[in-house]
């Protein structure tokens, strides 16, 4: 859980972007392509790769 404002925001800005990528594999699942699928693989590279400052969230990204 958060402690501060900042790690909220941070905590937040994560979880819109796993959202977002949870958006578009729903939508490359009804119509996949090899192209799609590699940008994809990169903005799932990118959100989990992305160094939080916040320690506990960095460390659940890093699973």
């Amino acid at each position: 859980m958060p402690k501060t404002t900042e790690q909220t925001r941070k905590l937040d800005k994560v979880r819109d972007q796993i959202w977002g990528l949870y958006g578009d594999l729903k939508l490359w699942k009804q119509k996949q392509s090899a192209k799609e699928a590699s940008i994809l693989v990169d903005h799932s590279d990118n959100i989990f790769g992305q160094r939080s400052h916040y320690k506990e969230l960095g460390q659940l990204l890093a699973l």
